[in-house]
């Protein structure tokens, strides 16, 4: 792995850093609860006590992780945020349309960045690369408020709009949309945002 993320107690090229990414290479294909330390140090030919030796526990070995893949994660998305130009609508389904490959395409990591193993406070890596991931989140939804929102109701209006993609991404991810539905799951999330900027900018959404 050759992204440091910010928050890591760990050098590159350092045994930790091996192991962390050995465990991403394993996510591809395994959830997190099936991942071995055990195993995964003895891929690295040390001993099975090694990862304890600087992680102290396998919670925070897994935040850790956690936090390195979402740090790429976030990295990537802020990439294509801006070659989606300057316009704030196609720098929100830019931000959407990457966020739906990621739950398509690495599910396990983003069950363990997002689901109940590992809680943000288990490691700063984690905690950094998800305050970034959802910064990013409110600067491209913020670009898409009119004047005058407060800024707890563009909060509120991150979590709609993260929430609305992350669903229809997984139902299509696995294959659950209803097959009398005739579009994408990609041209939905853009109906969908489509839809939800019109009432953003309409004024017809706020909080009740």
């Amino acid at each position: 792995m050759d992204h440091l993320p910010d928050g890591a107690d760990w050098e590159e090229g350092s045994l930790e850093a091996r192991l962390v990414a050995a465990a991403l290479g394993r996510l591809q294909t395994v959830a997190a609860d099936q991942l071995s330390m055990r195993k995964l140090a003895a891929e690295l030919g040390v001993s099975h006590q090694a990862p304890y030796t600087h992680f102290r526990s396998r919670t925070r070995f897994l935040a850790a992780v956690a936090g390195a893949g979402l740090s790429v994660v976030a990295a990537e998305a802020r990439e294509a945020v801006e070659r989606a130009g300057s316009d704030p609508f196609e720098r929100l389904l830019a931000l959407a349309e990457h966020y739906a490959r990621f739950i398509a395409r690495e599910p396990h990591l983003f069950d363990l960045a997002y689901g109940p193993t590992v809680q943000m406070r288990d490691h700063r890596a984690l905690q950094t690369a998800a305050i970034q991931y959802w910064s990013l989140l409110r600067d491209v939804v913020g670009a898409c408020q009119p004047q005058g929102v407060a800024e707890g109701e563009i909060q509120n209006r991150c979590e709609i709009a993260a929430s609305m993609v992350y669903g229809i991404a997984r139902m299509g991810a696995h294959g659950k949309i209803p097959r009398v539905v005739s579009s994408t799951p990609s041209a939905l999330i853009a109906d969908a945002l489509a839809t939800l900027v019109l009432g953003w900018r309409r004024g017809e959404c706020g909080a009740r």
